[in-house]
C-alpha cells in the first residue's frame, strides 16, 4: 500500500537527518516515505528504516526536489530542509485543513535558533500570517504576478496537482524562488492555498554567505534575475504546466557548491 504523504529532502548534511526523521515521527501519524536527495552516502543511523529511499544525485536543491517527486509514490507531497525540525502532532493538524483536490497548505515555519541576532535587518518574524502575502515581501511583486497572492515555502500539497503542473522548475537553482514560482503557478491553475493554524516546521537560519550558505546566497541572486524575466511578462500565464522531467535539462552538477 503506498504511503498517505511523501517527503522530499535534498541533503548536504545527512548527519542531521536522523533529527529531521524523529521530528516527522512525531508531527505525522499516518503512513509516510522519506525520499533522500543526495551526493552523500546515508549514515549509518538511516540505514534499514522501512520508509527511507535514498537518490544519489550532485544536482541543484531544486534539481534533486524534482528527482524526489518524479519517484514519490504518496497522495501528498510535502518537501523538507535538512537543517530542520517538525513541531510535534502539527503535520497532523496541517492535514485537517485539507479539502477538494485543488487544496494545498502552508506550512507556517520559523528560521532562527539560539544565536540569531533577531536585530539583523534580514530577520524575518513568521508567525505572522502576513508574511505568507506577496505583499509582505516587496522583491516578489512584479508586472504579472496578483499582489494577493500567497507565498508557500512550505506546504502540503496533493501529489496529482504537482504532477498536472509538472513540479518545480529546475531553471532555478535554489528553493526560495522555486518555492515562489510553485506558489505562483498553482495560483494561476486555480488552487486554494490555506495557512497552518500553528508553527508546523522549525528551520536553523544562516545569514548571506555565513557557514555553507554561500552557493545558496548566490544562486539566489540568479534565480531572482529568472524570476524577474519570467513575471515581467505577460506570457508567465501560460506557463503553469511544465515538463515534469525538466529536472534532466539541470547540470547534473551544481558547480555553484560542488565545483566542477
Amino acid at each position: 500500500m503506498n504511503p498517505i504523504l511523501s517527503v522530499i529532502l535534498p541533503t548536504i548534511r545527512t548527519e542531521k537527518i536522523i533529527h529531521l526523521y524523529e521530528s516527522i515521527q512525531s508531527s505525522y501519524s499516518g503512513d509516510w516515505e522519506i525520499l533522500i536527495v543526495s551526493p552523500y552516502d546515508l549514515p549509518d543511523n538511516m540505514n534499514g528504516k522501512h520508509n527511507v529511499r535514498y537518490f544519489n544525485d550532485w544536482g541543484s536543491p531544486m534539481r534533486c526536489q524534482q528527482i524526489g517527486l518524479v519517484n514519490a509514490k504518496g497522495d501528498f507531497i510535502t518537501r523538507a530542509v535538512d537543517d530542520s525540525v517538525y513541531v510535534t502532532g502539527m503535520l497532523d493538524k496541517a492535514f485537517l485543513k485539507l479539502g477538494d483536490p485543488k487544496t494545498a497548505v502552508i506550512l507556517k515555519h520559523t528560521e532562527t535558533n539560539a544565536s540569531v541576532d533577531r536585530t539583523h535587518k534580514d530577520f524575518q518574524r513568521m508567525e505572522d500570517p502576513d508574511f505568507y502575502n506577496l505583499t509582505y515581501h516587496n522583491q516578489t511583486l512584479k508586472p504579472y504576478v496578483p499582489a494577493h497572492y500567497k507565498i508557500m515555502n512550505f506546504g502540503i500539497v496533493p501529489r496529482a496537482l504537482m504532477v498536472e503542473i509538472g513540479g518545480w522548475d529546475c531553471q532555478f537553482e535554489t528553493p526560495a524562488l522555486g518555492e515562489l514560482d510553485l506558489s505562483i503557478r498553482l495560483q494561476f491553475y486555480g488552487v486554494n492555498l490555506v495557512l497552518s493554524d500553528d508553527i508546523t516546521v522549525k528551520c536553523d537560519w544562516i545569514p548571506g554567505t555565513d557557514g555553507d550558505h554561500a552557493p545558496m546566497h548566490y544562486g539566489f541572486d540568479a534565480d531572482n534575475l529568472v524570476y524577474s524575466r519570467i513575471y515581467s511578462e505577460p506570457e508567465c500565464e501560460d506557463r503553469v504546466q511544465i515538463d515534469i522531467n525538466n529536472w534532466q535539462q539541470a547540470p547534473s552538477r551544481w558547480e555553484r557548491r560542488f565545483g566542477e
